[in-house]
């Protein structure tokens, strides 16, 4: 029985050497899985997409995003780039048609994930007056004649970017001149999203 004993001993040590000669790889494996996506919104570019990339170029560099061609409610042309379940950002080129779009160069990034942040921490769905503690006290909100969207703008914001708010401006609603500027909000008014955008070069530098 000694013998037999021995045999199964030497077996079962064989196949624990053969698991332990498979976890190197595993780990290895591991280790080149590719990094989540982070969504860093800077002066020229949003999750690592600069302004100037064209869509084509996007595809290659995000081959898992779902990209998709929209029209906004002016008939507009603009790519949806999903990277993620939780990362979206809308493009737009100077091109107004879809198909043009996929080699001309993005002029305008825009994102409403709230997983998409400014360097300051600034994101989507944060609040007005906690974005105040960070880029200055509002300088004015204005309300746009094209879809009366609202823009706020800070004392100390980079001019690339722009905070489109949740309609929630304290403007005079008897008054129908457009644009609408105020510097008040609304308590709890939040940021709707947020965009990087190409400006004159004498507008960066002052």
């Amino acid at each position: 029985m000694r013998p037999i004993a021995l045999l199964l001993a030497l077996t079962l040590l064989a196949a624990c050497g053969s698991e332990d000669e498979d976890t190197p790889a595993a780990a290895s494996v591991t280790a080149q899985a590719p990094a989540p996506i982070k969504c860093e919104i800077d002066r020229n570019s949003i999750a690592g997409i600069p302004l100037g990339t064209t869509i084509e170029q996007v595809r290659q560099q995000f081959p898992k995003a779902l990209i998709k061609s929209l029209q906004d409610n002016e008939g507009i042309a603009f790519t949806s780039i999903q990277l993620t379940p939780d990362i979206q950002i809308f493009a737009y080129t100077d091109s107004s048609q879809a198909t043009a779009a996929d080699n001309s160069p993005i002029t305008y990034l825009d994102t409403a994930s709230a997983a998409c942040k400014t360097e300051q921490g600034v994101h989507p769905f944060m609040e007005v007056a906690k974005a105040e503690q960070i880029y200055g006290a509002v300088q004015q909100i204005v309300m746009s004649e094209a879809e009366a969207r609202q823009t706020a703008e800070f004392d100390q914001q980079p001019p690339e970017l722009s905070f489109r708010i949740d309609d929630s401006g304290a403007f005079d609603l008897t008054d129908n001149n457009l644009p609408k500027i105020t510097t008040d909000y609304q308590e709890g008014a939040k940021i709707h999203s947020i965009a990087v955008m190409n400006l004159p070069a004498e507008e960066v530098a002052q």
